[in-house]
């Protein structure tokens, strides 16, 4: 009798189980289906009063990748000038000690609402067929009706990727007729990377996103220029780069050894970057170094992919040191006190410009590029503020011309006045308070 009501008990939990899935996986498609058929907003939407801006935005603090600081930007600005600006995001499923210590600032903490995607399960094949992240999809509708409800939303942002914000945002702004600003800090289907399929349904999903939006902005002026050869409309468009942090430059501090020259990484490594090829070159690099009297150092700031730790083996002709993962401030630190600053890229980065270029930029250090022959935005902003670089494409760089470069780093700084106009004009707060000043015209400055 006790194993005929277990087994009765553990049939009632599947068709249970079954029966939310069905019905999370039909919400789904209705929420879409009513979407992508809703009559498109013919005048903007209303401003409502007081001001009050929801930002979206997945996998935020205290996950640690490099899309979370524009955001975060944003939240500290908001903190600083007391303006009605919180964030919603996923419960995160990575849980970084360095993020949980960002996250502790009493500035922001209170700015950021999780909402829980486990609530939600649906049917996934089906469901992701639609969308990335439909879990988050159906939480965070839920969250910000919850949020509406208690004070009225008047702005929704949405920041990508993962461009489920997107839609999540403006399925909101069409039900709500709220303002709707979209954020590309990368391409969604025009993006070149893996994460970012172009796949039918994202194709007719962004385009629908767009034609509701209210404004948008995008990191780099390539983006731009390509955004417009795909897209029609009138929508406000505007640039709103990255910028870094304003951290404190460190006076020059003694050499710890002539003859060894260093060279530093900040951020991951795997997945869009790899040390393969790195490692390839320098071992290439290491006798023309050593015929100088020099020595190579790399150090790197940040995580590593398992399967990348494994080649760092390959080194053998110089010396690595690894530090994991770092606060912004330290990272900051290792790459100004190295004497150039290493940047990874491939071919993909034609209109992109890595967030932690930025960073480099401020420390003052010469930039060695690997993995391309050139990169239009890279190039425009380094000649812009006269920033000494150079590219190595692993496949076709002048081993001399290289060598030669790293050998020459020490005096290869960027001018001072040069530094001082790069910092005043990229520094991240700075940048932050131009972005809300899109929406003057609904607010007052911030």
């Amino acid at each position: 009798m006790f194993q005929l009501l277990s087994l009765k008990k553990k049939l009632t939990n599947v068709l249970d189980n079954t029966l939310n899935r069905v019905k999370h996986t039909l919400k789904l498609y209705n929420e879409i289906f009513l979407f992508l058929t809703a009559v498109k907003r013919s005048s903007k939407a209303q401003l409502q009063s007081p001001t009050y801006y929801v930002v979206i935005a997945s996998d935020f603090l205290p996950t640690i990748h490099g899309g979370i600081y524009r955001p975060l930007s944003w939240l500290q600005l908001a903190a600083i000038h007391d303006v009605c600006v919180e964030l919603l995001t996923n419960t995160p499923k990575r849980i970084n000690t360095v993020g949980k210590l960002m996250t502790s600032e009493s500035l922001i903490s209170n700015k950021i609402h999780y909402c829980d995607e486990s609530e939600f399960q649906l049917f996934s094949r089906p469901s992701r067929v639609i969308i990335s992240r439909p879990e988050f999809l159906l939480a965070a509708l839920q969250r910000l009706e919850q949020m509406h409800k208690a004070k009225q939303i008047s702005h929704i942002i949405a920041t990508g990727p993962d461009f489920s914000s997107f839609v999540i945002a403006a399925l909101f702004a069409q039900k709500h007729d709220v303002r709707l600003h979209l954020d590309y800090r990368d391409e969604w289907t025009q993006s070149p990377f893996e994460f970012s399929q172009p796949t039918f349904l994202a194709k007719i999903l962004e385009k629908a996103c767009v034609s509701h939006a209210d404004s948008i902005s995008m990191t780099t002026q390539s983006q731009m220029n390509n955004f417009k050869r795909h897209f029609r409309g009138n929508t406000p468009l505007f640039l709103r780069q990255n910028g870094c942090d304003n951290f404190p430059e460190r006076a020059p501090g003694q050499l710890s050894s002539i003859e060894e020259l260093r060279l530093c990484h900040s951020g991951s490594i795997g997945g869009h970057n790899s040390l393969e090829q790195v490692l390839f070159l320098f071992n290439e690099l290491s006798p023309k170094i050593h015929a100088s009297g020099r020595t190579l150092h790399l150090t790197f700031c940040g995580s590593i992919a398992e399967n990348q730790l494994s080649l760092i083996s390959m080194a053998s002709n110089f010396k690595i040191t690894t530090f994991g993962q770092l606060t912004p401030e330290q990272a900051f630190t290792h790459s100004s006190e190295a004497d150039l600053c290493l940047l990874l890229i491939d071919h993909r980065y034609e209109r992109y410009l890595p967030g932690k270029l930025f960073g480099y930029i401020a420390t003052g250090n010469p930039i060695l590029i690997i993995g391309a022959e050139s990169s239009t935005e890279i190039s425009s902003l380094c000649n812009e503020f006269e920033i000494p670089h150079f590219f190595a494409d692993c496949k076709t760089v002048d081993t001399n011309a290289c060598a030669d470069f790293i050998l020459k780093a020490r005096s290869k700084k960027t001018a001072p006045a040069q530094l001082i106009r790069f910092r005043e004009s990229m520094d991240r707060q700075q940048l932050a308070k131009e972005f809300f000043e899109i929406f003057n015209n609904d607010t007052t400055n911030v």
